[in-house]
């Protein structure tokens, strides 16, 4: 919802709010992802996706780590 609030205030600027959901990852915080989740790349990749969106690109979505929008 507070992705959805920002897109939408900060539209007029030309300023795109998107969310990322990076999944479990294994690293030293989390013992338990390290044996169900991803390396932590995988998520950044996702980051970066979303920072070099196009002018053109989606605001106020919700995204998982490999680019599909979460329903």
């Amino acid at each position: 919802m507070l992705t959805i609030f920002y897109a939408q205030a900060l539209a007029d600027d030309d300023v795109k709010v998107n969310a990322l959901a990076p999944g479990p990852r294994a690293t030293n915080l989390n013992a338990h992802a390290a044996t169900t989740g991803g390396h932590p790349a995988q998520a950044a990749v996702g980051a970066v996706r979303l920072a070099l969106l196009p002018d053109h690109g989606p605001t106020g979505q919700l995204f998982f780590w490999d680019g599909t929008v979460v329903p």
